[in-house]
């Protein structure tokens, strides 16, 4: 699954299929892209710093996943 990555105010990430971010909560300030990656269900790899597995929990749960 492409997961595109957005950063907002502070330290703070935002993780979604959507390249414009636009299902991201409005309430943490703007969204600004920051890079896009491939997660694999079966292939989980700790290279971003958050479970793979919890980001795609949160997408098919809610659409994204924010910290």
């Amino acid at each position: 699954m492409r997961v595109h990555i957005f950063k907002a105010q502070g330290n703070q990430y935002g993780f979604s299929c959507d390249p414009l971010g636009a299902n991201l909560p409005a309430d943490r300030g703007a969204w600004s892209a920051f890079k896009a990656i491939e997660i694999f269900e079966d292939h989980p790899a700790p290279r971003i710093g958050v479970n793979e597995a919890d980001i795609l929990m949160g997408i098919q749960n809610q659409g994204f996943l924010s910290d």
